[in-house]
């Protein structure tokens, strides 16, 4: 299945208090898309990715994928509560996320999120609670969300093929760093090298 070449650009980082954050519906072609910006990959609005950085141009030596939930993050979580305090899964993890970032890695989180899809309360919560994150470590780092049940959920293989086309990611250079069996049977459907969360971070 196809991947769609077209995003919708949904909040620049530099307004990411913005109103228009799930609002503004300007459709560009992912390689001239403003860095910095959420973009809806497929017309089906079905995944997001944010960056930063201008990942087109050079491959870093190392990349680093964790999965949201359960790696970073407590997995208990709902997406219809505000954050007072990011909810580390354990206190050295930002730590070493800074650690890995000065040391030249790429950082990318990803996580499937299907109840995003139809309800504008939690996506709004959503982003309140990604900017709480990034506050917290100083940095951004690309984020990958499937917010449907499709090519894009994991395991399926769909948002590695993304990563693959059009942000300069390569297999021999990343690491996915998961919680549970989906987050394997991603690693191994896309043919990256696998690691659990909690031999991670010790």
């Amino acid at each position: 299945q196809m991947i769609n070449s077209h995003a919708t650009i949904l909040f620049s980082t530099n307004a990411v208090q913005s109103s228009s954050f799930w609002s503004t519906n300007t459709t560009v072609n992912v390689e001239s898309t403003t860095n910095g910006a959420w973009k809806y990959v497929n017309r089906s609005k079905t995944i997001m990715y944010l960056s930063t950085i201008d990942v087109t141009i050079n491959k870093t030596p190392v990349s680093y994928m964790f999965e949201l939930d359960g790696a970073i993050l407590k997995n208990d979580l709902k997406t219809s509560i505000l954050w007072e305090n990011v909810p580390w899964l354990t206190e050295i993890i930002p730590a070493k996320l800074r650690t890995l970032k000065q040391n030249g890695a790429r950082i990318l989180f990803v996580a499937n999120k299907k109840s995003l899809e139809s309800n504008m309360e939690a996506k709004v919560i959503f982003q309140h609670n990604l900017k709480m994150l990034v506050d917290s470590l100083g940095f951004c780092p690309e984020v990958l969300v499937s917010i449907a049940g499709d090519i894009y959920h994991m395991p399926s293989i769909g948002m590695m093929i993304y990563l693959r086309t059009y942000c300069n990611l390569s297999d021999e250079s990343c690491l996915m760093i998961g919680a549970n069996m989906a987050n394997k049977k991603f690693a191994i459907n896309c043919g990256i090298k696998y690691c659990k969360a909690d031999s991670f971070f010790t």
